[in-house]
């Protein structure tokens, strides 16, 4: 019984940590391909009456997507916390490039 609970809390937290991965990409692309799926739908059930509104629709939310998408770069924690981590990297290895240079300078002379 406690290890179908446990199993249970380690499924809801690998569920949690790939909702936060994923952050807000899927609400993007459910935004944007909503309105180009209804009119791809209603061109194949009347396929000589197009709705010129719709079409425009789909058109403007599928342009959002590449904004929408943009300005969530940024709020992605994991993204964030890998940027960090390159410049830690970037600074270490400036320092370490730094004392070797130093001390060949130090050893030719």
């Amino acid at each position: 019984m406690e290890d179908d609970v446990y199993l249970d809390l380690i499924l809801i937290l690998l569920m949690l940590q790939a909702m936060n991965r994923w952050g807000y990409y899927p609400l993007i692309l459910i935004g944007s391909w909503t309105f180009g799926t209804i009119n791809r739908i209603h061109a194949f059930v009347e396929p000589h009456h197009h709705l010129f509104w719709l079409y425009c629709l789909d058109i403007g939310t599928a342009s959002l997507m590449v904004r929408a998408s943009w300005q969530s770069w940024p709020l992605n924690h994991e993204l964030v916390l890998h940027k960090i981590s390159l410049c830690l990297l970037w600074l270490a290895m400036g320092c370490y490039l730094q004392s070797i240079v130093v001390e060949f300078s130090l050893q030719s002379h």
